[in-house]
């Protein structure tokens, strides 16, 4: 286990390293902006982000996760260079065509997501990005497959300088508000895919028909894509309710607390994306990949549940101490925001092994029901314990998408979770955090964090008895 937990944790690393400057910078950022943008700016922005994820899958043809099948099982570099191709044209005409066809929707679009404060030079930003980050898409897909972290993120972090020093320049000093945002955005988005345009006409290969690369590419990427498109509704209706609900102005509350809540977004985020390519070597070089992947995803849910608490006792003093007074209504939605990316680790760990199975379309079933659990269940609590119940749906979402998927991914790869140890943990983590979460003594914050701490080496501790035990004896050794 302790090499592959190396594998990962260097991949996560180095994926993370660049996503902690842009964490850092942008909470940095943070009390700034919230002087400058009043919280419908930030409603506005933090929907037209929700509507570039809403639409890139649909408009993406499932391109991506197919090429990452693809090109991370085949051996001939002839085929892979085939796969990127095809998969480019594809999505490039794809997304052309989504732009057109969204152009005559502007004023619905407006009138339904931003209460008419969205102009036609910021549609115009926010189709541009919808563009540029697509474009350089599947070259990260093979990147990523190959394993070259050090790459994307040597990109992310140029990327990250490029956008964020636009928009301290048009937002802070030139006061462009929303626009200069947009405008960064853009930017940064066409920097990025001008820094992979080598890596693309390296593997880049004018195809101009080939049915069994079509049928691998369409058959496996076609089918995702209501998946893909109602896991997005999971992601995005909650802070599309609080709007339509609460109003724009709840709607930058709940962003500007995502924005806190993002550290750990961040790790569960960087830790996905260094764990797709090595399960696929796991499954094809490990002689026991369930008893690797027991011992990881044990050792990482633990992980992630302690992090959620004490993050969530920080909460109150880093938003105090960042954030404009104007926002702090929004203290309490961040252990919930976060709550969500725990709920997030559990599913993607959870349906290990599913990759392996033929019936991809069990995806569809399972985010569906995800979808309309969210969907009906907000609808009918509207007027209870609003937005706290429309976040808590959404982690139940995820939760159940895994609950469906997991029969299938037990069938093709049995592990043996240890789901009774870590109930107990999150529970003692989860109460720790609702006794002490507006205790005014820092004393007791302090006592808090430690028994988190405390808990956490327990629960490790009895998971994983042989590795403690050599570890003990290694110590009265030296």
């Amino acid at each position: 286990m302790l090499k592959r937990l190396k594998e990962l944790a260097s991949d996560s690393l180095t994926y993370g390293l660049s996503s902690m400057l842009s964490q850092f910078l942008s909470l940095f950022l943070v009390p700034f902006y919230t002087k400058e943008l009043q919280p419908e700016d930030y409603g506005v922005l933090a929907m037209s982000a929700i509507l570039l994820g809403f639409f890139s899958p649909l408009a993406g043809l499932g391109m991506d996760g197919a090429l990452f099948r693809y090109y991370s099982m085949s051996d001939d570099p002839e085929r892979k260079n085939a796969y990127f191709s095809l998969a480019t044209q594809l999505k490039t005409a794809a997304m052309l065509l989504a732009c057109l066809l969204l152009i005559p929707f502007y004023s619905l679009l407006n009138g339904a997501f931003f209460e008419g404060m969205l102009t036609t030079l910021q549609f115009g930003l926010f189709l541009g990005t919808f563009l540029g980050d697509n474009f350089s898409a599947l070259t990260i897909v093979t990147l990523r497959s190959e394993r070259k972290v050090k790459k994307i993120a040597l990109v992310n972090v140029a990327t990250l300088c490029v956008t964020l020093t636009l928009s301290i320049w048009l937002v802070l000093f030139e006061k462009m508000q929303v626009t200069g945002a947009l405008t960064a955005g853009l930017i940064g988005s066409l920097f990025r895919a001008a820094f992979y345009w080598s890596d693309s006409r390296r593997h880049f290969r004018w195809v101009a028909y080939d049915r069994a690369l079509l049928k691998d590419l369409l058959g496996y990427g076609l089918p995702v894509i209501p998946h893909k498109m109602q896991a997005q509704v999971i992601h995005t209706f909650t802070a599309f309710i609080i709007n339509h609900q609460l109003g724009i102005a709840t709607a930058g509350l709940y962003a500007v607390a995502t924005k806190l809540a993002k550290p750990l977004s961040f790790v569960v985020g960087m830790v996905q994306q260094s764990w797709v390519p090595l399960k696929f070597q796991i499954h094809k070089t490990d002689k026991d990949p369930a008893h690797t992947f027991k011992q990881l995803i044990s050792l990482y849910w633990v992980g992630i549940i302690a992090l959620w608490g004490v993050l969530s006792l920080l909460t109150p003093w880093l938003y105090h101490w960042l954030i404009d007074p104007k926002y702090w209504a929004g203290i309490p939605y961040v252990p919930f925001i976060m709550g969500i990316s725990v709920a997030q680790a559990i599913y993607f760990k959870i349906t290990t092994g599913f990759e392996l199975s033929t019936r991809q379309p069990m995806m569809i079933k399972a985010s569906f029901w995800g979808m309309i659990t969210l969907v009906v269940l907000s609808l009918l609590t509207m007027s209870f314990y609003t937005p706290y119940s429309f976040i808590l749906l959404q982690s139940m979402a995820f939760l159940i998408m895994g609950a469906i998927l997991f029969p299938e991914a037990s069938r093709m790869l049995k592990i043996n979770y240890p789901f009774v140890a870590i109930m107990a943990f999150a529970l003692v983590v989860g109460v720790t955090v609702i006794a002490l979460f507006n205790a005014q003594k820092t004393i007791l914050v302090v006592l808090g964090l430690a028994g988190i701490i405390v808990a956490s080496f327990v629960v490790l501790w009895a998971l994983f008895p042989k590795f403690s035990a050599r570890w003990v004896l290694q110590r009265n050794v030296q």
